[in-house]
């Protein structure tokens, strides 16, 4: 069967197989409009194929780059954690589109403060140090 894979499943916790489709869902009016999925491929199945590799940031970028939404309406990009790196924020907001979604604690920030000054943490650190209050 084409399009069958292994990858790691966050809900398994442990490699499986299946399919490695990207798809994206456009709510409008309360109204959920599934996009047109996209085949993932691993770099060695690009290579054992001959076809270009794209990685699944890359089919993310191409979609928000090509999605025509509804003249008028405001666009908000809602990510799963996988695919919050600046790539992806940065397409949408050259689109002028709003972002927001998880990120993984492992993640590198920039913590800005009072002074100005600029410290790099994790996403952990920086958690562990909120309050409930926060």
């Amino acid at each position: 069967m084409g399009g069958l894979g292994s990858h790691y499943s966050n809900t398994e916790k442990r490699v499986v197989r299946g399919h490695c489709l990207l798809t994206g869902l456009y709510m409008l009016l309360g109204q959920r409009c599934p996009l047109q999925p996209q085949l993932y491929r691993q770099k060695y199945v690009c290579q054992q194929e001959g076809v270009p590799f794209q990685s699944k940031i890359d089919l993310a970028v191409q979609e928000i780059e090509q999605f025509e939404p509804v003249a008028g309406s405001h666009t908000h990009v809602l990510m799963d954690s996988w695919f919050h790196c600046r790539k992806v924020r940065r397409a949408a907001q050259k689109r002028g589109w709003d972002v927001s979604g998880g990120l993984k604690s492992n993640r590198v920030m920039r913590q800005i403060h009072e002074d100005g000054s600029r410290t790099w943490l994790k996403v952990s650190e920086y958690a562990a140090d909120l309050e409930a209050t926060d």
